[in-house]
Formats: structure tokens, C-alpha cells, sequence
């Protein structure tokens, strides 16, 4: 059932000591629709104003393809 819910496992809300500035890290592999669609789902309900995707250039090759 944890999987399910994209705010258990794999999300983390952090505030920056200095400035009070919230940071949240996801860290997700999206190997699978199921995934991908948890990850979407978690960005759509934070509304984060900045998002930011570390990535390899053979993922970036394939996913600008899309």
C-alpha cells in the first residue's frame, strides 16, 4: 500500500536553516508508468515554483524524444 502514496518512501520536505527556504526531494527512478504517474501526482499537489530533474544523458536522449 506505501506505494501508492506518492508521499511515503520517496519525499522528503526540508527547510533551509538560513532563509527558511522549503526544499522537497524526490527521489524516484520512474521505471514504471505507475511511478511516473506518482511522481506527476506529488509535483502537481506541492506546486513546487522550481523543479529540478538530475538525469543521464542517455535518459535525457530518450525522454526529448517523447
Amino acid at each position: 500500500m506505501f506505494r501508492i502514496n506518492c508521499f511515503e518512501g520517496t519525499f522528503v520536505h526540508l527547510t533551509e536553516r538560513f532563509n527558511d527556504k522549503e526544499v522537497y526531494l524526490v527521489g524516484s527512478a520512474n521505471q514504471s508508468t505507475m511511478l511516473a504517474q506518482r511522481t506527476q501526482k506529488l509535483i502537481q499537489e506541492v506546486k513546487p515554483d522550481a523543479v529540478l530533474v538530475q538525469t543521464n544523458e542517455q535518459w535525457w536522449d530518450t525522454a526529448k524524444m517523447l
